[in-house]
């Protein structure tokens, strides 16, 4: 329960899918029982009009006294679903098959007869003869339970469909966001695109266009670092150009021994302030989309990084008077 709230805390999809769904369900069951209800009551309609049109054949003189049992067409069994007809004669007693009240008032009625319900149509003839026409009120409720059934089968086939077809809409309706968001993740750094916001709802174009600009600002903000990037390793290749040549010359020179060592220090730091301004410019090339040929990769030994580190940072100690050494000379190599 609390994975199904949190992931409707965390879609939209899944939260506009769910409440159209339950939305179409309702819809769908409520037009259920109305229409059950209807089918019921017409159903319920359609054989009071059948006992009708039987009391009318009765009127007519086409069903006589002598036969005083007229059977309809078979509904379950025969038995069951006969309609019975009987002739109610002036100062008759009451038939022992079939009993009546004396007199009835015409109209439809329903009536205890042999602990069975009956609905009964009573019309009044010439000669103060009356006919009743009856017909068992269970087949009556069968019948009319089979019809209203029946206009249930339409929405148990439609329901799913629905649901499906109200899942797919939805499905369909976000597809052009997924495009989007694929779209900007296969964006390269060095080329930010503005995304086209035509085939995304209007709701959600506000956000596309803060996006837009978001992305403006950072491809303004990268081309800017790239400028300075390129400009900072040209303007510095020159200088230390000039001071390796220097500190050449100066080399070929007759120096003290602490002046040669520091010297070849010196030298030690241009050359990887030289190496610096080369992966810089190499940076920027990269950014620019040039095709960069990459160094081999090789293993590097780490205590020949402290030893080195150590050995240029060691004058900033003594002048700081800070005691800078290494605590545990293990060696360890890294790609």
């Amino acid at each position: 329960m609390e994975s199904l709230k949190r992931r409707l805390s965390e879609s939209v999809q899944l939260r506009l899918s769910l409440v159209l769904c339950v939305a179409v369900g309702c819809i769908a069951l409520l037009s259920g029982v109305l229409g059950f209800l209807s089918a019921w009551d017409e159903a319920h309609e359609l054989q009071d009009s059948s006992l009708q049109q039987i009391a009318s054949l009765a009127k007519e003189g086409m069903l006589t006294p002598r036969s005083s049992n007229f059977i309809s067409p078979p509904l379950q069994d025969e038995a069951a679903s006969r309609i019975l007809v009987h002739f109610i004669l002036p100062a008759a007693a009451p038939s022992a098959d079939f009993p009546l009240p004396a007199r009835p008032e015409p109209g439809f009625h329903t009536l205890n007869i042999h602990q069975q319900s009956y609905r009964v149509l009573i019309e009044n003839m010439p000669g103060g003869v009356q006919v009743a026409v009856a017909q068992l009120a269970s087949v009556r409720e069968s019948v009319a339970l089979s019809s209203a059934l029946r206009t249930l089968v339409p929405f148990g086939i439609l329901f799913p469909v629905l649901l499906y077809l109200v899942a797919d809409l939805v499905k369909k309706i976000f597809r052009p966001i997924r495009q989007l968001a694929a779209e900007v993740d296969q964006q390269r750094d060095s080329a930010l695109v503005s995304l086209d916001s035509g085939t995304i709802p209007r709701e959600i174009r506000p956000f596309i266009k803060a996006i837009n600009h978001l992305l403006q600002r950072s491809s303004d903000s990268l081309a800017l670092q790239r400028r300075f990037v390129a400009d900072a390793a040209h303007e510095l290749r020159s200088p230390l150009t000039a001071l390796m040549l220097q500190a050449e010359r100066l080399g070929g020179s007759e120096l003290p021994q602490e002046s040669q060592q520091r010297l070849r220090a010196l030298r030690a730091g241009m050359e990887r302030a030289t190496w610096l301004v080369e992966q810089l410019l190499t940076l920027s090339r990269a950014q620019n989309g040039e095709a960069v040929a990459l160094p081999a990769i090789e293993r590097t030994s780490v205590f020949t990084v402290v030893k080195q580190v150590i050995s240029d940072l060691h004058p900033l100690a003594e002048d700081k008077k800070l005691d800078l050494g290494v605590l545990n000379a293990s060696d360890a190599a890294v790609m």
